[in-house]
């Protein structure tokens, strides 16, 4: 892909709507402390440190220092990781295993080589409906950047 003078590098300075398939080691480029998010997407290579995602929260943990829940469409799973200075964006959703979220965070790997979100917004849908749109409105959102990125 970065051999190939046809694909353009474009970095995107915004929460970045991804699958939650896209975020896996592979797409993974560690640059220093800051982690990136790179996405291949006809001709184009987005990254981004800052994404967002949405899924299911099917496990959620309550530790001294923080939290974790795991997200996941039924397919895939994404780990989000929280500290204290992050409580509070759960504590006031009243979050569960079960509900629809959407999360706004920053990609991070852990020392184990674990990718992970830290929040930055976290915003439970009550409508499920909202996970079928997901896949639309990434779609939407990459062909508007094509445009932009071919003008």
């Amino acid at each position: 892909m970065s051999e190939n003078s046809d694909w353009r590098e474009v970095t995107i300075n915004a929460f970045l709507r991804v699958l939650l398939n896209e975020v896996s080691v592979e797409n993974v480029d560690k640059q220093g402390f800051l982690v990136y998010l790179k996405i291949a997407w006809d001709k184009l290579v987005l990254k981004a440190r800052k994404i967002r995602i949405v899924g299911i929260i099917e496990e959620i943990e309550f530790f001294r220092n923080g939290f974790r829940f795991t997200v996941s469409d039924g397919s895939d799973k994404v780990v989000v990781r929280g500290w204290r200075e992050h409580m509070g964006l759960v504590e006031d959703l009243d979050l569960n295993e079960g509900d629809v979220v959407e999360v706004f965070g920053y990609v991070k790997v852990s020392y184990e080589n674990e990718i992970y979100i830290v929040p930055f917004i976290i915003v439970k849908h009550e409508d499920p409906s909202f996970m079928v749109e997901w896949a639309k409105r990434v779609e939407e959102d990459r062909m508007h950047l094509l445009r932009i990125v071919n003008a």
